[in-house]
Protein backbone atom coordinates (compact mmCIF):
# COMPACT_ATOMS: atom_id res chain seq x y z
CA UNK A 1 0.00 0.00 0.00
CA UNK A 2 2.59 2.65 0.79
CA UNK A 3 4.57 1.42 -2.27
CA UNK A 4 1.53 2.25 -4.13
CA UNK A 5 1.23 5.56 -2.36
CA UNK A 6 4.55 6.75 -2.99
CA UNK A 7 4.56 5.85 -6.63
CA UNK A 8 1.25 7.51 -7.25
CA UNK A 9 2.74 10.54 -5.81
CA UNK A 10 5.44 11.15 -7.57
CA UNK A 11 4.01 10.03 -10.62
CA UNK A 12 1.44 12.76 -9.89
CA UNK A 13 4.09 15.86 -9.95
CA UNK A 14 3.22 16.50 -13.46
CA UNK A 15 3.00 20.37 -14.57
CA UNK A 16 -0.68 19.49 -15.38
CA UNK A 17 -1.44 18.46 -12.03
CA UNK A 18 0.51 20.68 -10.00
CA UNK A 19 -1.28 23.29 -12.17
CA UNK A 20 -4.72 22.40 -11.51
CA UNK A 21 -3.83 22.14 -7.87
CA UNK A 22 -2.22 25.41 -7.48
CA UNK A 23 -5.73 26.40 -9.46
CA UNK A 24 -7.80 24.41 -6.62
CA UNK A 25 -5.99 25.81 -3.61
CA UNK A 26 -6.20 29.53 -4.79
CA UNK A 27 -9.99 29.72 -5.74
CA UNK A 28 -11.15 29.90 -1.85
CA UNK A 29 -8.87 32.39 -1.36
CA UNK A 30 -9.29 34.61 -4.10
CA UNK A 31 -13.44 34.38 -3.84
CA UNK A 32 -12.86 35.62 0.17
CA UNK A 33 -11.11 38.37 -1.20
CA UNK A 34 -13.93 39.37 -3.25
CA UNK A 35 -16.47 38.82 -0.49
CA UNK A 36 -14.51 40.80 2.23
CA UNK A 37 -13.68 43.87 0.26
CA UNK A 38 -17.52 44.18 -0.47
CA UNK A 39 -19.33 42.74 2.32
CA UNK A 40 -19.31 42.16 6.62
CA UNK A 41 -16.67 39.62 7.17
CA UNK A 42 -19.29 38.37 10.37
CA UNK A 43 -19.45 34.75 7.99
CA UNK A 44 -15.91 34.52 7.10
CA UNK A 45 -15.36 30.92 8.80
CA UNK A 46 -18.76 29.67 7.41
CA UNK A 47 -17.45 30.95 3.99
CA UNK A 48 -14.07 29.57 3.88
CA UNK A 49 -15.60 26.29 5.50
CA UNK A 50 -18.20 26.07 2.47
CA UNK A 51 -15.10 27.14 0.16
CA UNK A 52 -12.72 24.65 1.32
CA UNK A 53 -14.64 21.92 1.51
CA UNK A 54 -16.29 22.43 -2.05
CA UNK A 55 -12.51 22.43 -3.41
CA UNK A 56 -11.38 19.43 -1.31
CA UNK A 57 -14.41 17.83 -2.77
CA UNK A 58 -13.15 18.84 -5.94
CA UNK A 59 -9.69 17.52 -5.22
CA UNK A 60 -10.86 14.19 -4.17
CA UNK A 61 -13.10 13.76 -6.83
CA UNK A 62 -10.08 13.95 -9.45
CA UNK A 63 -7.73 11.97 -7.00
CA UNK A 64 -9.72 9.23 -5.60
CA UNK A 65 -12.63 8.66 -8.24
CA UNK A 66 -9.87 7.28 -11.12
CA UNK A 67 -8.56 4.85 -8.86
CA UNK A 68 -9.89 1.54 -10.87
CA UNK A 69 -10.27 3.61 -14.50
CA UNK A 70 -6.86 4.85 -14.98
CA UNK A 71 -5.47 1.50 -14.65
CA UNK A 72 -7.51 0.06 -16.77
CA UNK A 73 -7.17 2.93 -19.05
CA UNK A 74 -3.66 2.28 -18.70
CA UNK A 75 -3.54 -1.11 -19.49
CA UNK A 76 -1.88 -1.91 -16.19
CA UNK A 77 -4.41 -3.55 -14.45
CA UNK A 78 -3.53 -6.91 -15.36
CA UNK A 79 -0.19 -7.03 -14.66
CA UNK A 80 -0.78 -5.35 -10.66
CA UNK A 81 -3.79 -7.47 -10.17
CA UNK A 82 -1.54 -10.67 -10.98
CA UNK A 83 0.46 -9.30 -8.23
CA UNK A 84 -0.62 -11.08 -4.35
CA UNK A 85 -3.35 -8.55 -2.97
CA UNK A 86 -2.38 -5.98 -6.00
CA UNK A 87 -6.01 -5.38 -5.79
CA UNK A 88 -5.84 -3.79 -2.37
CA UNK A 89 -2.54 -2.00 -2.99
CA UNK A 90 -4.05 0.01 -5.46
CA UNK A 91 -7.72 0.84 -3.93
CA UNK A 92 -5.43 1.60 -0.39
CA UNK A 93 -2.26 3.19 -2.12
CA UNK A 94 -4.57 5.58 -4.31
CA UNK A 95 -6.76 6.32 -1.20
CA UNK A 96 -3.99 7.45 0.62
CA UNK A 97 -2.28 9.52 -2.24
CA UNK A 98 -5.97 11.23 -2.91
CA UNK A 99 -5.72 11.68 0.92
CA UNK A 100 -2.21 13.65 1.07
CA UNK A 101 -2.60 15.19 -2.62
CA UNK A 102 -6.36 16.79 -0.63
CA UNK A 103 -5.15 17.83 2.90
CA UNK A 104 -1.89 19.74 0.69
CA UNK A 105 -4.57 21.17 -1.31
CA UNK A 106 -7.33 22.36 1.11
CA UNK A 107 -4.93 23.16 3.81
CA UNK A 108 -2.77 25.33 1.56
CA UNK A 109 -6.37 26.93 0.90
CA UNK A 110 -7.29 27.49 4.23
CA UNK A 111 -4.34 28.76 5.55
CA UNK A 112 -3.78 31.47 2.64
CA UNK A 113 -7.75 32.27 3.65
CA UNK A 114 -6.84 32.66 7.49
CA UNK A 115 -3.67 34.99 6.76
CA UNK A 116 -6.29 36.92 3.99
CA UNK A 117 -8.76 38.03 6.88
CA UNK A 118 -6.36 38.52 9.84
CA UNK A 119 -4.44 41.08 7.49
CA UNK A 120 -7.86 42.58 6.15
CA UNK A 121 -9.88 42.60 9.79
CA UNK A 122 -7.51 41.96 12.34
CA UNK A 123 -9.41 39.52 14.33
CA UNK A 124 -6.70 38.27 16.55
CA UNK A 125 -7.88 34.58 16.00
CA UNK A 126 -5.45 33.45 13.69
CA UNK A 127 -4.07 30.67 15.80
CA UNK A 128 -7.63 29.48 16.96
CA UNK A 129 -8.67 29.69 13.31
CA UNK A 130 -5.73 27.87 11.83
CA UNK A 131 -6.03 24.54 14.44
CA UNK A 132 -9.75 24.54 13.79
CA UNK A 133 -9.14 24.69 10.36
CA UNK A 134 -6.70 22.08 10.19
CA UNK A 135 -8.56 19.49 12.75
CA UNK A 136 -11.57 19.55 9.80
CA UNK A 137 -9.37 19.15 6.59
CA UNK A 138 -7.92 16.45 8.77
CA UNK A 139 -11.28 14.52 10.02
CA UNK A 140 -13.10 15.62 6.66
CA UNK A 141 -10.83 14.53 4.10
CA UNK A 142 -10.49 10.29 4.77
CA UNK A 143 -13.98 9.94 5.04
CA UNK A 144 -14.81 11.75 1.53
CA UNK A 145 -11.65 9.89 -0.13
CA UNK A 146 -13.25 6.82 1.38
CA UNK A 147 -16.69 7.75 -0.11
CA UNK A 148 -15.01 8.76 -3.75
CA UNK A 149 -13.28 5.55 -4.13
CA UNK A 150 -16.00 3.18 -3.17
CA UNK A 151 -17.45 5.04 -6.00
CA UNK A 152 -14.56 4.68 -8.24
CA UNK A 153 -14.22 1.06 -7.47
CA UNK A 154 -18.40 0.10 -8.34
CA UNK A 155 -18.81 2.28 -11.17
CA UNK A 156 -14.89 2.27 -12.64
CA UNK A 157 -15.79 3.52 -16.20
CA UNK A 158 -17.90 6.87 -14.84
CA UNK A 159 -17.03 7.13 -11.55
CA UNK A 160 -16.20 10.74 -12.30
CA UNK A 161 -20.06 11.38 -13.07
CA UNK A 162 -20.92 9.28 -10.36
CA UNK A 163 -18.93 11.27 -7.86
CA UNK A 164 -20.45 14.75 -9.75
CA UNK A 165 -23.80 13.07 -8.67
CA UNK A 166 -22.71 11.87 -5.15
CA UNK A 167 -21.67 15.66 -4.69
CA UNK A 168 -25.11 17.42 -5.80
CA UNK A 169 -27.12 14.64 -4.24
CA UNK A 170 -26.12 14.04 -0.71
CA UNK A 171 -23.44 16.96 0.34
CA UNK A 172 -26.22 19.82 -1.14
CA UNK A 173 -29.46 18.70 -1.19
CA UNK A 174 -29.60 15.72 1.25
CA UNK A 175 -27.34 17.47 4.18
CA UNK A 176 -29.95 20.45 3.76
CA UNK A 177 -33.09 17.96 4.36
CA UNK A 178 -34.66 19.00 7.61
CA UNK A 179 -34.92 15.02 8.55
CA UNK A 180 -33.14 12.19 9.69
CA UNK A 181 -31.49 11.58 6.04
CA UNK A 182 -28.96 14.28 6.40
CA UNK A 183 -27.14 12.35 8.87
CA UNK A 184 -26.74 9.85 6.67
CA UNK A 185 -24.09 12.79 4.82
CA UNK A 186 -20.90 13.97 5.61
CA UNK A 187 -21.12 17.31 5.63
CA UNK A 188 -24.15 17.70 8.54
CA UNK A 189 -22.28 15.75 11.13
CA UNK A 190 -18.58 18.05 9.64
CA UNK A 191 -20.78 21.57 10.71
CA UNK A 192 -21.84 20.20 13.98
CA UNK A 193 -17.55 19.56 14.74
CA UNK A 194 -17.06 22.55 12.98
CA UNK A 195 -18.84 24.69 15.74
CA UNK A 196 -17.43 22.35 18.44
CA UNK A 197 -13.65 23.37 17.04
CA UNK A 198 -14.57 26.78 16.32
CA UNK A 199 -15.91 27.13 20.10
CA UNK A 200 -18.37 29.60 18.99
CA UNK A 201 -21.97 29.50 16.87
CA UNK A 202 -20.86 30.53 13.18
CA UNK A 203 -23.48 29.08 10.93
CA UNK A 204 -26.31 31.74 9.17
CA UNK A 205 -29.22 30.24 11.02
CA UNK A 206 -29.61 30.69 15.27
CA UNK A 207 -28.73 27.67 16.85
CA UNK A 208 -32.32 27.53 18.10
CA UNK A 209 -33.48 27.47 14.76
CA UNK A 210 -31.07 24.97 13.64
CA UNK A 211 -31.46 22.68 16.54
CA UNK A 212 -35.59 23.13 15.55
CA UNK A 213 -34.91 22.31 12.11
CA UNK A 214 -32.27 19.56 11.91
CA UNK A 215 -32.10 18.41 15.71
CA UNK A 216 -29.38 18.53 18.04
CA UNK A 217 -25.87 16.31 17.49
CA UNK A 218 -22.72 15.85 19.94
CA UNK A 219 -19.42 16.04 18.43
CA UNK A 220 -18.71 12.64 19.63
CA UNK A 221 -21.28 11.19 18.23
CA UNK A 222 -20.44 13.11 14.89
CA UNK A 223 -17.05 11.74 14.79
CA UNK A 224 -18.35 8.32 15.33
CA UNK A 225 -20.82 8.90 12.69
CA UNK A 226 -17.85 9.85 10.08
CA UNK A 227 -15.95 6.68 11.22
CA UNK A 228 -18.55 4.51 10.30
CA UNK A 229 -19.54 6.32 7.35
CA UNK A 230 -15.62 5.79 6.37
CA UNK A 231 -15.23 1.93 7.38
CA UNK A 232 -18.34 1.25 5.45
CA UNK A 233 -17.13 2.89 2.11
CA UNK A 234 -13.66 1.36 2.31
CA UNK A 235 -15.12 -2.19 3.16
CA UNK A 236 -17.35 -1.89 0.11
CA UNK A 237 -14.84 -1.15 -1.84
CA UNK A 238 -12.82 -3.77 -0.72
CA UNK A 239 -15.13 -6.67 -1.20
CA UNK A 240 -15.87 -5.22 -4.47
CA UNK A 241 -12.74 -4.67 -5.80
CA UNK A 242 -11.30 -8.18 -4.56
CA UNK A 243 -14.65 -10.40 -6.62
CA UNK A 244 -15.21 -8.36 -9.24
CA UNK A 245 -14.12 -8.73 -13.45
CA UNK A 246 -12.85 -5.49 -14.53
CA UNK A 247 -12.90 -5.67 -18.74
CA UNK A 248 -9.49 -4.45 -19.33
CA UNK A 249 -8.79 -2.49 -22.80
CA UNK A 250 -7.23 -5.22 -24.30
CA UNK A 251 -10.45 -7.40 -23.76
CA UNK A 252 -12.43 -4.72 -25.76
CA UNK A 253 -10.39 -5.07 -29.02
Amino acid sequence: MLTTARFEFVRSLTLQRITLSVILALFPPAMLLILLLNASDALFKFIVCTMVLFVGLLSLLLWATPNVHGELEGRSWSYLTSRHGGRFSILFGKYLNAIIWTVIVSWTSAVICIIETELLTRTGEMTKNLIAFTGLILIATPVYAAIFSMIGVIFSRKSMVFGAAYIVLSELVLASVPANVNKLTGRFHLMTIANGLFGEWFLPLGQDEWETLYGRSSIVGSVMALLLITLFSLGIATVVIRYREYITSDETL
